[in-house]
């Protein structure tokens, strides 16, 4: 078949276009994961400092409570951006931000350091009772910060990728599964008796309830077009050493979800035929894809 002029300038013009998204998509494919790493590293820093500044907060709290002497009180380290005295108490915050600290010359064990101030202060001696307060406010203060932190993952939970749907997208070749009959589009109503909500996210989700599972046998019970119907995979646990975590159990399942482009070739037969980063496939060659 021969091409005329206009064709070839069609084809040339939507490779020169599928080129150039091809090219936009790898620039945001390199932003995104930058900004995801720079992100990443801010949330560490911190979370980094929170920790610190929790504990040196109980420190602060602590010989605020005692009657102590405090010098001072710095959000991070380095040369002062800020600071302002307040009743005696010299808050600041940093140039460098890698925590910070409370300064309490009557606490301090060498007088090198802060013994100098609390002679220039004229400071009477602590007893040994509000030393102990004093140094074990901070570690109570970092605990007390973890346990707050887990009460509210206990509430509102932890981000989780939660499938709520208990389609099987894919099987594995030679699986269990696959030995057992399942397909493709086959949706899960029971593991051994017990009713799946979800593919993953819950405890009662196909891969939870499979990896509980006991002995070597797991019925599903299944729709596929319309119909119930029951299937049993068989499948064996490789023996591990005593010292080695054992297997999770699992039968070569996967589940549904709509295929998205993830990317397109330039000058490929996708690229050609149109097709962009982020189609959704709804049909394939007349057949509904359940996976990519």
């Amino acid at each position: 078949m021969r091409i005329g002029k206009g064709q070839e300038s069609i084809l040339a013009g939507n490779k020169k276009r599928s080129m150039l998204r091809f090219q936009v998509s790898r620039f945001m494919e390199q932003f995104l994961h930058f900004a995801k790493i720079i992100g990443l590293i801010i949330v560490v820093v911190l979370a980094f400092n929170l920790i610190i500044f929790v504990h040196e907060l109980g420190h602060f709290l602590a010989a605020k409570w005692r009657g102590l002497y405090v010098d001072r009180f710095y959000v991070w380290f380095g040369k002062p951006l800020w600071k302002k005295t307040i009743k005696g108490v010299e808050y600041g915050l940093g140039s460098i931000p890698a925590g910070g600290f409370v300064s309490l010359p009557q606490m301090a064990p060498m007088e090198s350091v802060e013994g100098s101030i609390a002679e220039k202060k004229n400071l009477p001696p602590i007893s040994a009772l509000d030393k102990i307060i004093v140094a074990f406010a901070g570690p109570l203060f970092s605990f007390l910060l973890a346990f707050a932190c887990a009460v509210i993952l206990w509430l509102v939970g932890k981000p989780a990728d939660v499938i709520p749907s208990s389609v099987i997208g894919a099987v594995t070749k030679d699986s269990p599964a696959e030995k057992a009959g399942l397909q493709p589009g086959d949706q899960i109503l029971s593991v051994n008796g017990e009713i799946a909500e979800g593919f993953v996210g819950k405890l009662n989700g196909v891969v939870q309830l499979i990896a509980l599972s006991e002995g070597d046998k797991i019925d599903f019970e299944v729709i596929r077009n319309g119909q119930k119907q029951v299937f049993t995979s068989e499948f064996e646990i490789t023996e591990t050493p005593w010292w080695k975590r054992k297997e999770i159990r699992k039968v070569g399942i996967g589940p549904a979800g709509q295929p998205q482009v993830a990317s397109v070739m330039e000058h490929s037969p996708a690229a050609i035929a149109g097709l962009e980063k982020g189609d959704l496939v709804v049909s394939l060659n007349g057949t509904r894809p359940f996976s990519s």
